[in-house]
C-alpha cells in the first residue's frame, strides 16, 4: 500500500525521493524524473496530461510513476512538491516561472479558476465541521475578537474585521505596530484570537498567535497544512487547501471560509445585527457616504 504523501514530507522532500529511488526506475520512470528535476518549478503549475505531454509518455505512466515514489497519484504527489516549492521559493522566484509558462492570457484565467474550483470543493469535502461551528460560536459570545494577519493576508483579514466590526462589537484587526497593537497586550482567555498565515509562513503571525495562546485566549488558524508553525500555539487549526497559483498566495478559499463565518454569525444575531446595521445605515446616509443611480 502506498504511503499517506503527508508521512513522506515528514522523512524527506520530493525531490530527494525521486532521486533516491532513481536507479530503480524504468527507462519511462527516468525519462520522467529527468524532466521534473530539472523542470520542477514549472511541474508544479502542471496537469497530469500537460507533463505527460512535455514528456512525451501517456497519462497513465505520469500516474504509475507517481505510484513508484509511493504517492496515491499525480494529485498527491504535485501537492508535496507544492508543499515544498511554497517553503523554499522566493516571489521573484515565483514570477520566474509564471513567466517561462506557455499558457496564453486566456488559458491563464481558465488555469487560476480550474484550481480555485479544486481547492474550494476540496474545502466542501473536508472542511472539520465541529471546528467551524466552534469558531462561528466563538466569535458570537467572545468579550473581544483579534484577527491577525500580514502581507498577503492582509487584505483578507481587513474584510474580515471591517464585515465583523458592522454585526458585533469589539472587533480588533492586527495588522502590524500601529493601530490596535497595544490592544492586543490585553488579550484574555474571555476573547478569540483568528490568524491567517499561508507559505511562507511570517514569524510575526506565529508570534501574535503565540502570545494570544500562552495568554490563555481561544486561538484559531487559518491555514494550508497541520505542520504549518500556527497550528502549535492554536485551540482550533482550521486546515484548507491552497494551490500556488501565482507570485502572490491564493486567498480565494480563505474568503470563502471568512463569508460563511461573517453570514453564520448575523444569521445567530439576528436581531442586533439587524439593530447594529440599520444604525449604520443611517449613520451612512448621514455622511452622503455612497452615490445613488437617477
Amino acid at each position: 500500500m502506498n504511503k499517506n504523501f503527508n508521512e513522506i514530507t515528514n522523512n524527506t522532500n520530493v525531490l530527494e525521493l525521486i532521486n533516491k529511488k532513481y536507479n530503480d526506475f524504468s527507462k519511462t520512470h527516468k525519462k520522467i524524473a529527468d524532466y521534473i528535476l530539472s523542470n520542477y518549478e514549472k511541474v508544479v503549475f502542471f496537469t497530469s496530461s500537460k507533463l505527460a505531454k512535455e514528456c512525451a509518455v501517456s497519462e497513465s505512466s505520469i500516474v504509475r510513476f507517481s505510484n513508484a515514489i509511493d504517492y496515491n497519484g499525480f494529485t498527491d504527489f504535485q501537492k508535496d512538491l507544492q508543499k515544498f516549492l511554497s517553503e523554499k521559493i522566493t516571489v521573484s522566484h515565483r514570477i520566474e516561472t509564471i513567466s517561462k509558462t506557455d499558457f496564453s492570457e486566456v488559458e491563464t484565467l481558465y488555469d487560476v479558476l480550474e484550481k480555485s474550483i479544486k481547492d474550494i470543493n476540496w474545502i466542501y469535502n473536508n472542511i472539520n465541521e465541529d471546528s467551524f461551528t466552534k469558531i462561528v460560536n466563538l466569535l458570537v459570545n467572545s468579550e473581544n475578537i483579534y484577527l491577525v494577519g500580514f502581507r498577503n493576508s492582509f487584505s483578507a483579514i481587513s474584510f474580515f474585521g471591517s464585515s465583523l466590526s458592522w454585526i458585533r462589537d469589539n472587533v480588533y484587526v492586527i495588522s502590524g505596530i500601529g493601530g490596535n497593537f497595544d490592544q492586543f497586550s490585553k488579550i484574555s482567555s474571555n476573547d478569540v484570537l483568528i490568524s491567517i498565515s499561508l507559505p511562507r509562513y511570517l514569524k510575526q503571525t506565529v508570534k501574535f498567535q503565540k502570545f494570544g495562546y500562552d495568554s490563555g485566549a481561544n486561538t484559531v488558524c487559518i491555514t494550508d497544512t497541520i505542520t504549518s508553525p500556527l497550528v502549535q500555539y492554536s485551540t482550533i487549526p482550521l486546515i484548507i487547501k491552497s494551490e500556488i497559483l501565482s507570485f502572490s498566495d491564493n486567498l480565494i478559499p480563505v474568503m470563502c471560509l471568512i463569508t460563511g463565518m461573517l453570514n453564520s454569525v448575523a444569521r445567530i444575531n439576528n436581531k442586533s445585527t439587524t439593530k447594529k446595521v440599520k444604525f449604520l445605515e443611517e449613520f451612512w446616509n448621514t455622511m452622503d457616504l455612497y452615490d445613488t443611480i437617477e
